[in-house]
């Protein structure tokens, strides 16, 4: 009982800890869009299927784990190179509402 009190005491001190010395990440890699169709099934070598629901979602590792990171409770950096574009813009309101800075 004493090593589970100890146990949850040093978690939480630790978790204080972070939230007032927030790490500070730099990351550096690809942004994209992923646009993905939605199909029943997969179609067999050489078939035409349609398929159902789009999605576009922002994508590429790099803005992945610089999201990941900043929902973490990092102050994220993150170095891409972004389109002025559809895609770019979008992709630069969501790291914004992430609280990524996107400056460089």
């Amino acid at each position: 009982m004493i090593i589970a009190f100890i146990c949850i005491v040093l978690i939480f001190n630790t978790m204080e800890t972070i939230s007032i010395h927030r790490p500070k990440i730099v990351v550096i890699g690809s942004c994209n869009t992923d646009m993905v169709v939605k199909a029943n099934r997969l179609p067999v070598p050489g078939e035409t299927i349609l398929g159902g629901t789009f999605y576009m979602n922002p994508g590429g590792k790099g803005a992945n784990q610089a999201i990941a990171a900043a929902r973490l409770g990092a102050e994220v950096t993150f170095i891409s190179k972004i389109g002025y574009d559809l895609f770019g813009l979008q992709a630069l309101e969501i790291y914004r509402s992430e609280k990524i800075n996107t400056e460089y």
